[in-house]
């Protein structure tokens, strides 16, 4: 015979929370864990045109960030659980990417992202039989804010009732929208009779009636024929409460996520893997949208990638704060008499918006270079200065070299120069990496982070710094 002791106590094992947030837009759940507190956001400068997994973890769990992390138990057995984030899984790409980088015709910086470079895991640090979940004895887990009571699956696929639960005392009344679902009647059996809009309903244990609309799944209920008011009832309260799930199933009927999963008749722990696929039972969503072109309108800066719900955020918020140099270098007649040279020389001039161009040790803003190699910069006047034909400046620390008639911005990343000649008084070729961007859309932009620009010869905006990419990703769990 229960007790209000006893009740007391199975209260404390179900945990009283607010009603299924599964298609219902005025209702929030979050993904608390049982175990240690988490950061709600969190964040990494990121090089420009590299996956986001170079900067964050492969694998981001709530020692990262607010996801799940606990242990569940089922027919005696228990395992400890988790939710993990991956980005840019099995070389997936998702990172910050610009018209260079990319090769799209981008205006500024963008976060691009491949179809299936977005994961988040609910995964099992330790063995457990999965096989042994039934109606009666569900696995009960908590992916992606939600409660699934799992009771069947296969290698791939399992049944669950979905959503988050709320337990009613005889009386008691849950609002969901514009309903009320009122408990009013507990059997022996474990049947219950509720009220909504003025309609009772029997629902039986583990049944689901569909009434005004919503969905009303009975998962227990308690009986105390010596006190009335020790009879209560766990309900699941949701325009969706049983689900059958299928790996690359939509996501809710939601095209731009699909269900991955699973090993989950493996009865082993699961094994992840950056590169591969998975090892044992793994649950988990993907997004099956791609941000590859400016046609798809890839998040700014500002803007965000929102898993369901807003679980999760990743944001552009821009680049880090750098200081630039302008610099113009176009072909020009010089007068290098005064240094030792012709009254008109057709010379390569460089042009900066400070003295950060650095000439045979000596800072200007002004260099003029011959086609025989000569190198003249003003300071207080032109002057002549040593050249040796392959350096010829520096600009905020990235060096300028000549090979012939071609000049080269050498960058301090790899597979990032660029590279340049004049035909005449006008721009004969640019390039960056290797690649012909002369007459190139879009802002270009290296990944060093200096700024390509044609037009009256051509024009740099140099960072003193790297420029990197901030991308934060944030939390809405507990």
């Amino acid at each position: 015979m229960a007790t209000r002791t006893n009740f007391t106590k199975i209260a404390a094992v179900l945990a009283i929370v607010i009603i299924s947030a599964i298609s219902i837009n005025n209702m929030q759940i979050s993904g608390a864990s049982t175990t240690n507190p988490c950061n709600t956001y969190s964040y990494e400068n990121v090089n420009l045109g590299s996956n986001l997994n170079t900067a964050f973890d492969t694998e981001l769990d709530r020692g990262d960030l607010c996801l799940f992390d606990g242990e569940v138990s089922l027919q005696g057995d228990s395992a400890d659980t988790k939710e993990i984030l991956m980005l840019g899984h099995k070389s997936r790409f998702i990172g910050p990417a610009t018209a260079l980088t990319s090769s799209d015709e981008y205006g500024d910086i963008v976060l691009e992202a491949d179809a299936g470079s977005i994961k988040l895991f609910y995964i099992f640090d330790t063995s457990i039989d999965l096989t042994k979940a039934t109606l009666d004895s569900p696995l009960k887990i908590r992916f992606l804010g939600k409660r699934y009571d799992i009771s069947k699956v296969s290698e791939t696929s399992f049944n669950a009732i979905v959503g988050d639960s709320t337990l009613l005392q005889l009386g008691d009344s849950a609002h969901v929208g514009n309903e009320t679902i009122q408990l009013l009647r507990v059997s022996q059996t474990g049947s219950i009779i509720v009220g909504v809009d003025n309609q009772n309903i029997i629902i039986s244990r583990g049944g689901t009636e569909k009434i005004g609309g919503i969905e009303v799944t009975n998962i227990d209920a308690f009986y105390d024929s010596s006190n009335i008011l020790n009879n209560f009832a766990e309900l699941v309260i949701g325009k969706k409460s049983l689900l059958s799930v299928r790996d690359g199933q939509a996501y809710y009927l939601d095209g731009n996520w699909s269900w991955t999963i699973g090993g989950l008749t493996s009865k082993t722990a699961t094994s992840t893997s950056t590169s591969a696929e998975f090892f044992g039972p793994f649950i988990g969503i993907k997004n099956e949208f791609s941000y590859t072109s400016p046609d798809d309108t890839p998040p700014k800066a500002g803007q965000c990638i929102s898993l369901p719900d807003n679980y999760l955020q990743i944001c552009l918020q821009g680049l880090t704060e750098e200081k630039y140099t302008n610099l113009e270098i176009g072909v020009e007649s010089a007068d290098l008499s005064a240094a030792g040279g012709s009254a008109s020389e057709t010379t390569t001039h460089f042009k900066s918006s400070g003295t950060r161009l650095r000439v045979g040790g000596q800072s200007t803003d002004e260099a003029w270079i011959t086609s025989d190699n000569r190198l003249y910069y003003d300071r207080d006047g032109v002057k002549s200065a040593t050249f040796d034909g392959t350096n010829v400046a520096t600009i905020n620390n990235l060096q300028f070299t000549k090979s012939g008639s071609t000049f080269t911005l050498v960058s301090a990343l790899a597979s990032d120069d660029i590279a340049f000649s004049f035909s005449g008084s006008d721009l004969g070729t640019l390039t960056w990496n290797g690649r012909n961007i002369k007459s190139a859309d879009g802002k270009l932009i290296t990944k060093y982070g200096v700024v390509v620009k044609e037009g009256g010869g051509l024009r740099l905006q140099v960072p003193r710094g790297q420029a990197r990419a901030i991308v934060n990703i944030t939390s809405s769990a507990a």
